[in-house]
C-alpha cells in the first residue's frame, strides 16, 4: 500500500472506528483481527462490520505512521 490508499483507506473509517482500532492494537496485539472485532462489538463498535483485509489494511498504515514518528520522518 502506498499514501494514496492509506489516505482513501482513512476516509472510510469514523475517528471512532480509528481509535478503537488504534486501542485494541494495543490490548490485544497486531494480527489479532477476530479478537480485535469482537472487543469492538462488545462496545458497539463498528470494526466487526469491517473486512479482516480492511481492518489489517489500516492497522499497517497507522503502524507505518508510528515507524515514521519513531524515526523522525514526520
Amino acid at each position: 500500500m502506498n499514501k494514496s490508499t492509506d489516505k482513501l483507506l482513512s476516509s472510510k473509517w469514523s475517528a471512532d472506528d480509528k481509535e478503537q482500532l488504534k486501542k485494541f492494537i494495543l490490548i490485544y496485539g497486531y494480527g489479532r483481527w477476530k479478537q480485535i472485532q469482537e472487543a469492538s462489538r462488545q462496545i458497539g463498535g463498528k470494526l466487526k462490520d469491517k473486512s479482516l483485509s480492511e481492518v489489517r489494511g489500516f492497522a499497517n498504515a497507522f503502524l507505518r505512521c508510528i515507524s515514521k514518528i519513531w524515526d523522525g520522518e514526520i
